[in-house]
């Protein structure tokens, strides 16, 4: 049949279908098609490559499983046999050729962190917790080469002269081996030093633990800081084969410089059965150019860097933690998460002379070889979709490339729980055809799942995007509040000045002038909304219209146009915007009672009082609906004097009132204001007389 591609994204195919006595108009689609989306899901021997497409991945095969926790190291002699260190029982197993393993040395240590070959097929195994390195020939008998001082032997590295080097912890220091001795070759102010790598004119490149520093050592012993990472680990380099240096960072932001720290939790010999958790933070891929220029080339999803290498196409892979993730990513910066081994922890990978690649792993110590070959199946469990409310099911739908001897299928299943459980449906049966009906049972959440296969291992499907389509039935939107207030800027008093309001006991009562009546909706299917608003007195039967047609949660008003009363606003709001008329949906609210005072306060029985030396007066302010809120007077058109209730509270329609004033000779105007706690002000006149 030939190379295929299977497509599905007409919406042609399924519109019709939608279309249903009740609901929305338009259909929802939920679409994947970048590697971000796909990555939120669970992948089975799957890829998920730099051009955003879903295939199958390498296959993974077991070679060998040590039996222990840890396999933390490995390395291979001239003969090809496989060497690999673990913990926590510090034994080396040699995994020949053909694939046999072996024990070949048990140590007295708890871990063997790292490992390296002369060109005698002489083995060196560093250790932990003494901090010892151990030389083992090819018939296995062992000698202690040295004894240092540290507590971790991180790395070990021969240079271009055949001489052994040593990177330390829990004091960072790196220590050259000549004739059974150990000299200190650079001493590091941090903690740790996690990793070496020698260049071709024999200069020698570590990544601390603690501050994250990458340094250049050359042969003569002149130490140079090349790059201050931001992460607290330079845990792996890789050389490129134009001279470019290949930096893995990880661990926390760097945030306590010149702060001793522990060991590298992730790489530490851990105390309990199980590797530690993740540490906060993203590892970072930097590139370092020959003229020494860094740049970012990659940040890993949320993982731990543990191991890297370069293959032969120069790309990098690299090796991650609790998920046991590895991706490969180009120079250029293209990442492809390339698989995931179910033993998490991908403590080393290492490329054989035979260009064959292997992981040890640190969840059991197992190791295996990343063939290259793709896997015969795999599959791609999808994130769990939310629709919001309990859908009509429409189709599922996907474009594919499909190579001759290869196939794809899908199946769906849903329920009401976020995370699928046993209260979920089963998966569906098999979707072969792109733009089938979705067979699963409506319910909110929804998922879907992949199958691929190839019947050879050179050849893949190429999955690009998913598509499924649903009608979210129509529900009526919902008002949850509807209040009245002031607008910004109160207009009260025969002169229209602004006036400062008193708190309205209730939020029920208006303030003279402009006005607010504001809502809160929403609609459970996010449609748009419209808004309707209507008013009547409180002993009136009919509402009537104010404003209709409102795209906006509010509506200010002059309540100069309402005769003075008790009035009750209803707001109706529709879903019409999204929704055909005959299926649009209404709801409506009625907020709570409240009073328009356009009237001011009446001043009653003003009596003025001759004394020795003052006027005495008196008075009442009393209002029909509102509180009294204050009450000031004026003599000869001077300033407002502040006039207090005789009871010293504003709290009642009706206040008493009393103050004194100097007695001069002479005419005056005496002027008293009230105010009511809506605005509206009241007066009085008295003319004094002094003979």
């Amino acid at each position: 049949m030939g190379k295929e591609i299977v497509t599905g994204l007409m919406l042609v195919l399924f519109l019709g279908f939608l279309l249903s006595p009740v609901g929305a108009v338009e259909t929802s689609l939920w679409e994947q098609k970048s590697q971000g989306e796909f990555a939120r899901g669970e992948a089975k021997n799957i890829s998920l490559t730099g051009e955003d497409e879903v295939i199958l991945a390498p296959s993974l095969d077991l070679i060998y499983d040590t039996g222990q926790l840890f396999a933390w190291s490995l390395v291979e002699d001239s003969q090809g046999n496989l060497f690999v260190g673990t913990g926590n029982e510090g034994k080396i197993f040699k995994i020949k050729k053909e694939g046999k393993g072996e024990l070949f040395y048990d140590s007295e240590e708890l871990e063997i962190l790292s490992l390296a070959v002369d060109e005698d097929d002489n083995l060196y195994a560093g250790t932990a917790p003494q901090g010892m390195i151990v030389r083992i020939n090819p018939q296995g008998k062992a000698t202690l080469l040295f004894d240092s001082p540290e507590q971790y032997i991180w790395s070990l590295e021969f240079d271009r002269k055949g001489v052994l080097f040593a990177a330390t912890g829990n004091k960072a220091k790196i220590y050259k081996l000549r004739n059974g001795k150990g000299e200190i070759f650079y001493d590091c102010p941090e903690t740790h030093l996690l990793s070496l790598l020698f260049d071709g004119q024999n200069n020698l490149f570590t990544g601390s633990g603690g501050k994250g520093i990458l340094y250049k050592i050359t042969p003569q012993g002149d130490v140079q800081a090349l790059y201050d990472s931001p992460r607290e680990e330079v845990h792996s380099l890789v050389l490129g084969k134009e001279g470019s240096l290949y930096l893995g960072t990880t661990g926390k932001l760097e945030d306590n410089p010149g702060e001793e720290s522990a060991p590298p939790e992730e790489s530490a010999p851990p105390e309990e059965s199980a590797p530690p958790e993740e540490e906060k933070g993203n590892p970072i891929l930097y590139k370092l150019d020959p003229q020494g220029v860094v740049s970012k080339i990659f940040p890993l999803p949320s993982e731990t860097l543990l191991s890297m290498i370069l293959t032969e196409k120069e790309n990098l892979l690299v090796g991650t933690g609790k998920e046991g993730k590895i991706y490969e990513i180009t120079s250029e910066g293209k990442g492809t998460f390339l698989l995931e081994c179910e033993d998490s922890h991908i403590l080393k990978l290492y490329k054989s002379k035979g260009k064959r690649i292997f992981l040890a792993t640190g969840n059991a110590g197992k190791v295996y070889q990343i063939s290259p070959g793709f896997a015969r199946r795999g599959s791609l469990e999808s994130s769990v979709k939310d629709t919001g409310a309990i859908p009509k099911w429409g189709r599922i739908s996907w474009e594919v490339f499909l190579p001759q001897g290869t196939g794809i299928s899908f199946q769906t299943r849903t329920g009401n729980t976020e995370k699928p459980d046993d209260t979920w449906s089963n998966w569906s049966g098999k979707y072969r055809s792109s733009g089938e009906e979705i067979k699963s049972p409506p319910a909110r959440f929804i998922q879907w799942r992949g199958a691929l296969s190839t019947e050879k291992r050179t050849i893949t499907p190429r999955l690009k995007e998913v598509r499924l389509a649903y009608l979210v039935r129509n529900l009526p939107p919902e008002i949850k509040s509807v209040t009245v207030s002031s607008a910004p800027f109160e207009r009260g008093g025969n002169q229209g000045e602004e006036l400062p309001l008193p708190p309205k006991p209730g939020g029920k009562k208006m303030v003279r002038g402009e006005k607010k009546v504001e809502w809160e909706a929403e609609d459970p299917n996010r449609d748009k909304l419209k808004y309707n608003v209507y008013f009547k007195g409180l002993e009136e039967e009919n509402w009537k219209l104010l404003k209709e047609d409102l795209e906006e949660n509010f509506h200010i008003f002059d309540s100069w146009g309402f005769p003075q009363g008790t009035y009750e606003f209803k707001v109706v709001v529709s879903d019409l915007p999204s929704n055909p008329r005959p299926r649009a949906l209404t709801s409506e609210m009625i907020g709570d009672p409240f009073i328009i005072d356009t009237t001011g306060p009446r001043l009653k029985n003003l009596e003025i009082k001759t004394l020795e030396e003052e006027w005495e007066i008196k008075g009442k302010a009393e209002d029909d609906l509102s509180t009294i809120g204050g009450i000031e007077y004026s003599l000869n058109a001077g300033e407002w004097q502040v006039v207090g209730p005789s009871d010293e509270v504003y709290d009642s329609k009706e206040e008493e009132f009393s103050f004194r004033i100097p007695l001069n000779s002479g005419e005056h105007v005496l002027v008293i204001k009230a105010r009511d706690e809506e605005g509206n002000l009241g007066t009085g006149k008295k003319i004094l007389r002094e003979n």
